[in-house]
Order: C-alpha cells, then structure tokens, then sequence
C-alpha cells in the first residue's frame, strides 16, 4: 500500500474517532443539562411541599385552637 493511501486511511480512522468523542461529548452535555433541569424541578417541588406543610400545620395549630377554646 502506497504511503498516501496508509496516511488517508489513517486520517479516516482518526476522523472517524473524533466523530464518536464529539457524539459523545454531546450526549454527556445533554445528560447534565436534563440532569440540572430535573434538581431545579426537584426543589422547586420540594420548596412547594415545604409550603404545603407550613399550611397544614397552622391550619391544625388553628383547629386545635379553635377546639381547645370553645371547651371552655
């Protein structure tokens, strides 16, 4: 085999590597970024759960209040 057929193999097999890092350079890029869409989501949640609990514990603070004042 001539050497230019050897270097234009050889530049395919490199061209062909540098195709399959890119591609998975791209898809490592798209897995953090789902990554850090779902932790925002995540708290986002988590804050309004938190939000939910505050409520339900003074609407019970409130009703066992209420009961408490209306034995007396």
């Amino acid at each position: 085999m001539p050497a230019l057929e050897e270097e234009h193999v050889a530049l395919a097999a490199i061209y062909l590597d540098l195709e399959e890092r890119s591609a998975a350079t791209t898809a490592a890029d798209e897995a953090m970024a789902m990554i850090l869409r779902l932790q925002e989501e995540e708290a986002s949640i988590e804050m309004e759960a938190r939000q939910y609990q505050r409520i339900i514990e003074e609407k019970f603070a409130y009703d066992a209040e209420e009961m408490s004042s209306k034995k007396f």
